[in-house]
């Protein structure tokens, strides 16, 4: 099990990255099926509900 530090860091770093993916697909080939997905994953929590 991770500690929760090391989980939220890990996780602002992934939304970010997500983030920074979904820009450029927008910017480059408009918006598609891929933006559309990338933007819903942002979207869904990532931690399990206890």
């Amino acid at each position: 099990m991770m500690r929760p530090l090391f989980s939220g860091i890990v996780n602002c770093l992934l939304g970010a990255l997500f983030t920074y993916f979904a820009i450029q697909q927008v910017q480059v080939g408009g918006w598609g099926f891929f933006s559309y997905e990338v933007i819903a994953m942002l979207q869904t929590p990532c931690s399990p509900r206890v």
